[in-house]
């Protein structure tokens, strides 16, 4: 089949193995090498890319910004931003073969650069997202650098037409963040009284029979009957899911590790032990040895052995430092990806990529795996009803598939549990209309 050779007079900075490799490797299928060889790169039968300041006057020449020259992270103070085929795009420089560098452009993203040098902060100590590039500029809804690398091979096709990419397929993926595997059991006694009072006070005597047939034995707790539901639908759709679960404590309002025991505990032994993760808890943000006594008490409760997943509680994390602590305590995959306050794609990508430090300038183990939506920012961060919310989740889901990528989605059991629950319509919608 051939292989992608690209050019680079300076070596390879690993900087630009990384873009090349999400753009080729992961979005396209096929090998690619970087060289600093020109006789070898003039000769070099198949794709050839040109990424030399001067320009050799062999192959697609896409001029260098000089970004990935450079070792750790200082402030970019001129992004040089401009358009690509209706695309916004930044180190622009209006020559070559496309007009910006898209080798840079795509390691500023992946490695969410622009928080490196960034003390702007919400209220949970999260990245703000009304400071980022993204939503800024408005394309936070839209998986850019998977549609740069998309159309960039299109660009290469027909200046190679004899050379043959394998587009990645797209993938469904389904995630649940579980914060309280019961609404009624394990939740001690003043937490009972303020629910019953607060369903008597809302008039809602069906909620005060449920919860009186649930604490007598006489149905099951709702949050744990809605799991079993999800298991079915899930595995009757043809899917798999992954499942986060909250040790809670602290500064959360979660629930003490007592709590996963009982039928949950059931529950969740039944499951395949690669579907389990854990949701490191609020607190656990910036204090690693948290971090590791929550992954080996849950690991100590489910007799699982090694929990490699994680996604945080509120999304609540800041690079590099989070995905530093949870490489450090042994977790291969990180979910947390994504802002709580809008679905879209943070990193630009729908495609899970390895954590770059820029700052220490080395390629972890650590994945990174971008989550589109999240049901409670549709809830309670937009305020939409269920049916426009499936339209921005089949909007979602669409732009993934466009570029064949991954649509993963976040959803909760506390806000699907329930009687009638349109929220699980919607859920399980998606299910049938999205894969």
């Amino acid at each position: 089949m051939g292989m992608v050779l690209i050019f680079y007079p300076f070596g390879d900075s690993g900087r630009l193995s990384y873009a090349a490799g999400h753009i080729f490797g992961s979005l396209s299928g096929v090998e690619f090498e970087v060289t600093g060889d020109r006789a070898r790169f003039v000769s070099h039968v198949g794709v050839a890319i040109d990424y030399s300041p001067e320009g050799i006057g062999h192959g697609f020449r896409v001029v260098p910004s000089g970004l990935l020259e450079g070792r750790g992270y200082s402030v970019v103070n001129d992004l040089r931003e401009g358009g690509w085929e209706g695309m916004y795009c930044i180190f622009f420089s209006g020559v070559g073969d496309i007009p910006f560098d898209i080798f840079s452009a795509v390691f500023y993203f992946l490695t969410s650069y622009e928080e490196y040098f960034s003390d702007d902060l919400d209220g949970h100590g999260r990245y703000d997202m009304f400071v980022s590039l993204a939503f800024r500029r408005g394309f936070l809804d839209i998986p850019l650098v998977d549609r740069w690398a998309v159309t960039f091979r299109e660009e290469l096709s027909r200046r190679f037409p004899l050379f043959e990419f394998r587009p990645r397929e797209y993938r469904f993926v389904v995630t649940f963040d579980v914060d309280f595997p019961y609404r009624y059991r394990h939740r001690g006694f003043m937490r009972n009284v303020r629910s019953f009072a607060g369903n008597f006070l809302r008039g809602d005597y069906g909620g005060i029979r449920d919860h009186f047939g649930v604490l007598l034995g006489l149905s099951e707790d709702p949050y744990l009957e809605v799991l079993r539901r999800i298991e079915t639908d899930v595995r009757r759709a043809g899917l798999r899911y992954l499942l986060f679960i909250l040790l809670g404590g602290g500064d959360d309002v979660g629930h003490s590790g007592g709590c996963l025991g009982g039928d949950f505990l059931k529950f969740v032994s039944l499951l395949e032990r690669d579907c389990v993760g854990l949701h490191p808890s609020y607190g656990s943000y910036g204090d690693l040895s948290c971090l590791v006594g929550e992954k080996s008490g849950l690991e100590a409760i489910l007799d699982c052995g090694s929990i490699v997943r994680c996604r945080r509680h509120f999304l609540r994390y800041t690079c590099p430092g989070s995905f530093r602590e949870a490489f450090s305590a042994g977790f291969t995959d990180d979910y947390t990806l994504a802002f709580a306050g809008s679905p879209g794609y943070r990193s630009g990508t729908s495609v899970p990529y390895r954590f770059y430090d820029v700052e220490r300038d080395i390629l972890t183990g650590l994945t990174i795996h971008p989550t589109v939506m999240m049901d409670t920012t549709l809830i309670c961060h937009l305020g939409l009803g269920p049916d426009a919310a499936f339209d921005v989740i089949s909007g979602l889901a669409g732009a993934s598939r466009a570029v064949g990528g991954d649509f993963t989605c976040l959803w909760h059991n506390s806000n699907l549990a329930g009687r009638g629950n349109r929220w699980y319509e919607v859920f399980a919608r998606s299910l049938r209309e999205l894969q």
